[in-house]
């Protein structure tokens, strides 16, 4: 029964791998990324904005990019740039999706401050509680099927970012019936419990009331 889910993990993962390492080497700006360099990358944003945008042979932006190889500084600097959200790489992917896949905690958390600030504004906001993409899976099982502790530190800032532990893919399994991550599994039974105990408390003042 773990099969198709292993093979769809492969999958993903040598889709991704490979377009990580397609990364234009090529392009000033994603140089500045690889590097992590934030004034390279200002430095080629200033002398052509649309490189801002520019497509490496993955389909990834320079954020795509950015988040994928865990480039921190080039994620904020990106994102003060005005670098689009919004864009996907080849096969549909967005910046949630890719910060759950390669376990970015630090750079999730970046993200979904950016998307706070933004839906203040009024300006365009991804919610990792409601985009799934369209293989069945939201950004949280990307980071269940993860094997490291940096992939539970992401699962942790999903699940203290309103993204509920028992989000199911269209296969109906959540997260705990998904990884194999012990510290995942151990994080993902005390949310639970702590869910429990919150939805019995608030049940009780409702009674009281």
């Amino acid at each position: 029964m773990q099969f198709p889910l292993f093979s769809l993990y492969l999958l993903v993962v040598f889709g991704l791998s490979h377009q990580i390492c397609s990364a234009s080497d090529d392009n000033e700006i994603f140089k500045g990324v690889k590097k992590d360099d934030t004034t390279a990358i200002k430095s080629a944003v200033k002398n052509d904005p649309s490189t801002l945008e520019s497509i490496g042979p993955g389909g990834q932006t320079p954020l795509l990019h950015a988040v994928l190889t865990g480039k921190l500084e080039s994620v904020k600097t990106l994102l003060d740039l005005g670098a689009n959200t919004a864009a996907t790489e080849t096969d549909g992917y967005n910046v949630l999706h890719a910060a759950g896949f390669q376990g970015r905690s630090e750079i999730l958390e970046v993200l979904l401050q950016h998307f706070a600030n933004q839906k203040e504004a009024g300006g365009f906001v991804l919610d990792p509680a409601t985009d799934k993409h369209k293989d069945g899976f939201y950004p949280i099982h990307r980071s269940c099927w993860g094997r490291e502790p940096r992939h539970t530190e992401t699962v942790k800032v999903f699940l203290t970012n309103n993204v509920h532990s028992q989000i199911a893919a269209d296969n109906g399994k959540t997260c705990a019936e998904m990884t194999n991550n012990e510290g995942t599994k151990m994080l993902i039974s005390e949310t639970v419990i702590s869910e429990l105990q919150h939805s019995m408390g608030t049940m009780d003042k409702e009674d009281e009331l």
